[in-house]
């Protein structure tokens, strides 16, 4: 659901956060496409891409396609959130 216009945007720790509690509510999916990561993430494609990339989040090839774990980004986001 879209965040109201007259909200001010959400800080990068509170987007994280968020994710990781619709996470813990959610129904334990399977792996998840690079797009599904980044809207999870709250972060374009391309971020995710790059921090594959760059070893910070951990993927596997299925055929020709990059797949993630929600148990990665979840460990991702518990290393990236300020404390």
């Amino acid at each position: 659901m879209p965040r109201p216009s007259n909200l001010p945007p959400l800080t990068r720790t509170e987007r994280l956060r968020a994710a990781k509690a619709s996470r813990e509510r959610s129904d334990g999916r399977g792996l998840m496409s690079v797009a599904q990561a980044a809207d999870y993430l709250g972060v374009n494609v391309t971020l995710v891409y790059r921090l594959i990339k760059a070893g910070d989040l951990r993927s596997t090839k299925v055929g020709s396609v990059l797949r993630l774990r929600p148990s990665d980004l979840d460990d991702f986001i518990d290393r990236n959130i300020a404390s």
